[in-house]
């Protein structure tokens, strides 16, 4: 019986201010090597995206955010890197904060899955959050961005999500959803071709 595939080797190729790229060679299991490339991050490892739901509402705390590599504006979940040390529930509580100003209840955190495996080594871990949109703290949020970041807040259900990206082609915004959030959404019974 023939051994499996395996890394035999990883050599960094290029590293940036927050990417590294680097040249893995591999061995299938016929044996023979072959070389890949993948992208990583220079400095942290794992990201956290937040699936953050009203309560009583029931719609979602979702955001609008720029991103130079599609040139686009994404209709995305709110999603930070973790820090050093922290976990990633503590992440998706401080970057929920930072990026719409709503503080809520962390009720479940999924382990991190892979983001783009044919790309990248990084993985992001779902954390599922109540946000109590009665509480003091939830009447007036206010975001603290980062310097650069391009961030609208948008608090919208499945349907209004669908109809938000389908608005913004028609008037030539070029809105793109994020997999995430088609995905997800899909799961809960949306139609066919939500945000085909």
């Amino acid at each position: 019986m023939s051994e499996g595939p395996c890394i035999l080797s990883r050599h960094e190729k290029a590293r940036g201010r927050h990417l590294v790229l680097e040249e893995i060679t591999w061995r299938n299991s016929r044996g023979e090597n072959h070389l890949y490339e993948s992208a990583g991050r220079a400095e942290r490892r794992g990201s956290v995206a937040i699936i953050a739901r009203l309560n009583s509402s029931g719609r979602y705390i979702l955001v609008r955010q720029f991103r130079p590599t599609q040139g686009s504006w994404l209709l995305e979940f709110p999603a930070g890197l973790l820090d050093e040390g922290e976990s990633a529930g503590e992440a998706a509580l401080r970057e929920l904060k930072e990026e719409t100003g709503y503080t809520g209840r962390l009720a479940r955190v999924l382990c991190p899955r892979p983001n783009s495996p044919g790309l990248s080594s990084e993985g992001t871990a779902l954390a599922f959050v109540v946000v109590d949109e009665q509480a003091d703290d939830n009447r007036n949020p206010q975001p603290q961005l980062e310097p650069g970041e391009e961030i609208e807040v948008l608090l919208l259900a499945p349907h209004e999500a669908r109809r938000t990206v389908l608005e913004a082609r028609e008037d030539g915004t070029a809105l793109l959803c994020d997999t995430k959030v088609s995905c997800y959404f899909l799961g809960l019974g949306g139609s066919e071709g939500l945000f085909s």
